[in-house]
């Protein structure tokens, strides 16, 4: 039974974890410059943009969904996964076959992802509250990724969003990536 465990646990890690892996990688990237193109949705700004109000005229390709539609389903899949994660943790901790640390540390999982999801729906009602129509939120340990809604924001509407997040989460303003949604 432990084993099964281990490898339904892994089953859901391993994607989350290479998601994460994936955009870790993209903030890295972008923070290096790159090669100064941004990727579709992300958003490349300098001091001069953020004085001089420059507005934005970035359109993320996908779907031609409605944007309240967009982040609903996004919130909907967002927390999907999570309750697969601790539906996962709860076998783990309530398994007779699982030791004491292995318990532990379920736990402890457990906590962060309830603390994550609080934090990430406390952030969305700040950015709703700087006046932004709709955002979602997708926080880890290392990084967060932030979608608003545009509508016609400027750099510096950006620059002060980013600057939101990171004090709200603790992390560095690098480590945010702030995608904007027509």
């Amino acid at each position: 039974m432990f084993v099964f465990v281990k490898k339904r646990v892994l089953m859901i890690a391993f994607p989350v974890f290479f998601l994460l892996l994936l955009l870790g990688w993209g903030i890295v990237f972008a923070a290096k410059g790159g090669n100064k193109v941004p990727a579709v949705g992300e958003v490349y700004f300098n001091r001069d943009e953020v004085d001089n109000k420059v507005p934005f005229n970035l359109n993320v390709a996908g779907e031609k969904k409605e944007s309240a539609d967009f982040f609903v389903e996004y919130r909907l899949e967002r927390e999907r996964t999570r309750g697969r994660q601790v539906e996962l943790l709860r076998e783990v901790i309530n398994s007779a076959n699982s030791d004491e640390e292995t318990r532990r540390k379920a736990q402890e999982q457990l906590m962060e992802i309830s603390r994550i999801m609080g934090k990430e729906v406390e952030l969305e009602n700040l950015i709703r509250a700087k006046g932004i129509e709709d955002a979602a939120v997708l926080l880890d340990s290392r990084a967060v990724m932030v979608i608003v809604a545009d509508s016609g924001m400027v750099s510096s509407d950006v620059y002060q969003l980013t600057d939101l997040v990171s004090r709200g989460t603790g992390l560095a303003v690098q480590d945010v990536a702030m995608v904007l949604r027509k």
